[in-house]
């Protein structure tokens, strides 16, 4: 019964002093370090965290400021960490565009096929081009959209890694129909 009485008591002590640290001043977050950004601004991070007026420590939730995150179109990966009593760091790893599809408009891909931005995001596109495709394969087959992307630029590797991209350089790689492929050189 006494065991029971003091771990009672220290529960009930431990309690208390959590609800008074959720309000206490001390523990407002004040501090947010954001690391590796060049597409995402600082005001998009801070939006996704969500910090309200009182943005306390204990009551913040990394776990859905990651989530809001990673709906950025250029963030691949994030990392929230929290730090006694009042910081964050923020780690962002951003997409890299590798290739610029056409689908009426042009987008942005990555290695892993996603397309993720319009092109004029970008001051300068990468230069290979991927045509053939198209926004219904995207909508209603997401993944055999992004497997034909990634051939398109294993494709692309493969010539460039070859001799005869030193005498022309590859411009577009083009799905064509009966699944052929075409290659064509500036």
């Amino acid at each position: 019964i006494k065991a029971m009485c003091v771990l009672a008591c220290v529960g009930a002590a431990t309690w208390g002093i959590l609800q008074a640290a959720k309000k206490s001043p001390y523990f407002k977050i004040s501090s947010v370090r954001v690391e590796n950004t060049q597409r995402v601004s600082r005001d998009d991070v801070m939006s996704a965290l969500n910090l309200s007026e009182e943005g306390n420590y204990f009551r913040f939730d990394e776990l859905g400021a990651r989530t809001r995150l990673l709906d950025h179109d250029w963030v691949a990966d994030a990392t929230v960490i929290k730090h006694l009593p009042n910081r964050l760091t923020v780690r962002i790893q951003e997409r890299k565009a590798v290739a610029v599809v056409a689908l009426g408009e042009l987008f942005l891909v990555d290695a892993e096929g996603k397309v993720f931005a319009y092109a004029h995001d970008l001051d300068e596109i990468p230069g290979l081009l991927i045509t053939g495709l198209n926004k219904q394969l995207l909508k209603n087959e997401p993944d055999s959209f992004k497997r034909t992307v990634r051939m398109a630029l294993t494709l692309g590797r493969m010539y460039q890694e070859s001799d005869a991209s030193t005498y022309r350089k590859l411009d577009t790689v083009h799905f064509g129909v009966s699944d052929r492929w075409e290659l064509m050189l500036g």
